[in-house]
């Protein structure tokens, strides 16, 4: 729960912690790689011998626990051990797979571009959905974004390196001239604590995704902004990435694993309700709303192919939050994205 008077609500305490995580992960990346990694897996005809996945509680992941439960990546490969592992952030993602630990991260664009621009070999093997996330409040006065800004609102998001954090700032850039002037004003906050602050009047508003923004609306919160109003053409909201000696020493496999990922992002479309109850348990625990759930699979927008990874990259060198800006042909492994488009675009898989 979000406490105004705790020292994660205190704007100046949060930012001196925002410098520090970048030092260090500056400082991290600095470290030549082959110190931090660990020795590589063996592999045998372009297939690993093991491979751990790592991924975050949303309804973005059903595609890939879908995978898993129906087994489709292990009958392609079944001597490869495989492991999929949740996490609590992009960043602890991030830095699994500087590690060693993780061989392919389902990531958002946030840790991802933080990690390209300073040096990470790593790309986006395809996509899993768009973004979807809507700037909420309570308060019936606050109409718009900008009277939003003239309140100097408390503003939750998930991480302030987030996408949701982003669309913030750029939306300050774009509407109020200045993309930092809302930079004291965010709270870190897990979704479920969001949700009860925003209802409790301790926010003034939270960054949400579904099914959160669901819940918001139920006590009368409505969006003042939208990430498409922010990324008109979309922008990625999660997808796998894969370091680049992992790819080529196992292209057979990395080519599997996009064709069944693919396949499983199609069959969600297809079949949500299947697909949420095969999947529910593991993902978000037997306790949790199944409608609300059923609702943000089949409003998620899906897609295999990555929106706005180069245009993020470019706005967050724009906006100082990255050093440089990495283009979208050097963010996507293009061979992988297409026999991930191709699968795609079957009708009738299952």
């Amino acid at each position: 729960m979000f406490h105004p008077s705790s020292p994660a609500s205190r704007p100046g305490r949060r930012r001196a912690g925002r410098r520090g995580v970048l030092v260090s992960l500056a400082v991290l990346l600095i470290i030549p790689l082959a110190a931090c990694a660990k020795p590589e897996k063996p592999s045998r005809g372009g297939v690993p011998s093991s491979v751990t996945i790592g991924y975050q509680q949303s309804v973005m992941y059903v595609p890939l626990l879908v995978m898993k439960e129906k087994g489709w990546l292990k009958n392609q490969f079944p001597k490869t051990d495989m492991s999929f592992t949740q996490l609590a952030s992009g960043a602890a993602i991030r830095d699994g797979m500087l590690s060693g630990d993780i061989d392919i991260g389902m990531i958002g664009v946030g840790a991802f571009n933080v990690g390209r621009v300073r040096g990470l070999d790593w790309k986006y093997m395809m996509s899993n959905a768009d973004l979807d996330a809507s700037i909420m409040v309570k308060d019936p006065a606050i109409t718009s974004f900008e009277k939003l800004a003239a309140r100097n609102p408390r503003i939750s998001t998930i991480a302030p390196d987030s996408p949701q954090a982003f669309m913030v700032k750029l939306a300050a850039k774009r509407k109020l001239g200045d993309g930092t002037a809302l930079d004291e004003r965010f709270a870190t906050l897990d979704a479920p604590s969001a949700v009860q602050a925003l209802k409790a009047g301790q926010i003034d508003a939270d960054t949400a995704t579904s099914p959160s923004l669901y819940l918001e609306e139920a006590f009368g919160a409505r969006p003042v902004l939208k990430s498409s109003d922010v990324f008109p053409a979309g922008l990625l909201g999660v997808g796998p990435v894969a370091r680049s000696r992992f790819k080529d020493r196992n292209q057979v496999f990395a080519k599997g694993f996009v064709r069944q990922l693919a396949r499983a992002v199609r069959w969600v479309e297809d079949h949500p309700d299947e697909a949420l109850k095969l999947v529910s348990d593991e993902l978000f625990g037997p306790s949790a709303n199944h409608d609300l759930l059923l609702r943000a699979v089949r409003d998620q927008p899906w897609t295999v192919t990555p929106h706005g990874v180069g245009d993020y990259s470019k706005s967050s060198a724009e906006l100082g939050l990255t050093e440089k800006s990495a283009p979208e042909n050097q963010s996507v492994y293009a061979d992988l994205l297409k026999v991930a488009q191709d699968e795609y675009g079957k009708k009738g898989t299952s």
